[in-house]
């Protein structure tokens, strides 16, 4: 999405684009004319059924409802707001639209996530300090942008994802929190976690932390000073915890969000939505006192559930979770037999914004929350 953007206001058919953590990709453009420019999403070795989708750009003039121009008049389209721009993003067709609460977009806006809404603001004001007919003011500051965008085949293609499950309904989403996808296959991408393991442990390294995904790798380095080891595991959780045990850690830390602590409490090896859906209905097997007459299997999500439910049922329920899926990580380095009387285990559960909700070791649950959770 970001690089038909560039594409259309540079007038290039190859753009770099800026990621966070200061890397730049180059990216060509499918095709592009005046009005419209097509890339092409590469998920490289990732099985992902989005792979080699065309999304298309446009450039349209918004409208709003008010005269301060801050509310689009498509309810459905996402504000952005930077120094330089303003920015509202419309789905023109392939686009998913959100329904349940629970994930990272906005229930009732379209299912771009606020990861790319991030890195499209940082590279338009880029792009604004480069451009002499932007930063000289000849244009109106903030400039106004309406940006449409479709994926080919966007509706039929999202049918075979999860979105129909979690709350998207009409198309597929756009994701990412790096603007990349790290090419793999599942049998390179475990053998990597080994070798990280086995590197750091022929440098004395006894203590490391997994991570799931980006979220929990930033929110894990502002935690720790340390220099500790940080691995990200992605769904190799049972993978990751053996070769740990194998090379004889000692101090073992997992770092999820609520989803993935859920999918720990059901004894879940491997975590990958393709081969772990996220079954809702057992929770009702975990001694939780959901409210009278509130079904878990109304929820989409784990993060729906847990907005929906009391606070006190909150606190129960991650402390529940929690306490299962302590136990079913150790359950797996158990199996591996080996001594573990010298081995810690700890786990470490996030919130989107990096909100450190709960740790649970071998002494219990620890909360770090009252009330409820702003996104999960």
């Amino acid at each position: 999405m970001v690089a038909g953007v560039l594409a259309l206001l540079e007038k290039k058919d190859t753009v770099n684009l800026c990621l966070p953590g200061g890397r730049t990709l180059c990216i060509a453009i499918a095709s592009r004319t005046d009005e419209e420019a097509v890339v092409v999403k590469d998920a490289g070795d990732d099985p992902d059924v989005t792979d080699r989708i065309r999304i298309h750009v446009r450039f349209f003039t918004p409208a709003f409802t008010d005269n301060a121009e801050n509310n689009p008049a498509d309810p459905r389209d996402i504000l952005l707001q930077g120094p330089h721009f303003k920015v509202i993003l419309h789905a023109d067709s392939g686009i998913g639209l959100v329904k349940s609460p629970g994930l990272s977009a906005t229930p009732g806006k379209w299912a771009i996530n606020p990861g790319p809404c991030r890195i499209l603001l940082n590279n338009l004001e880029l792009f604004y300090a480069r451009n002499s007919s932007f930063s000289s003011g000849t244009l109106k500051s903030p400039a106004i942008l309406g940006i449409g965008v479709s994926a080919e085949n966007g509706e039929e293609t999202a049918l075979r994802t999860l979105n129909p499950k979690v709350g998207i309904i009409g198309g597929i989403s756009i994701l990412g929190n790096t603007g990349i996808v790290t090419p793999y296959s599942n049998a390179a991408y475990a053998e990597t976690i080994r070798l990280e393991l086995k590197t750091a442990a022929l440098r004395g390294e006894k203590r490391v932390c997994f991570t799931t995904g980006a979220r929990t790798d930033q929110a894990v380095q502002a935690m720790f000073q340390d220099n500790e080891p940080v691995i990200r595991i992605a769904d190799f959780i049972g993978h990751a915890l053996r070769c740990a045990v194998m090379l004889r850690y000692q101090e073992i830390t997992v770092a999820c969000m609520p989803g993935k602590l859920f999918k720990y409490a059901c004894g879940y090896d491997n975590t990958h939505a393709h081969l772990r859906e996220m079954d809702l209905a057992r929770i009702r097997d975990f001694p939780i006192p959901l409210p009278d007459g509130f079904d878990p299997v109304t929820c989409h999500t784990v993060g729906e559930f847990l907005q929906k439910i009391p606070p006190e049922t909150l606190s129960a329920s991650l402390t529940v979770f929690a306490e299962e899926a302590w136990k079913s990580l150790w359950r797996i380095m158990e199996k591996c037999g080996k001594n573990l009387q010298d081995t810690h285990l700890q786990i470490l559960v996030f919130q989107e914004d990096g909100t450190n909700l709960l740790n649970a070791d071998e002494s219990g649950v620890h909360l770090k929350i009252s009330g409820k959770t702003d996104r999960t």
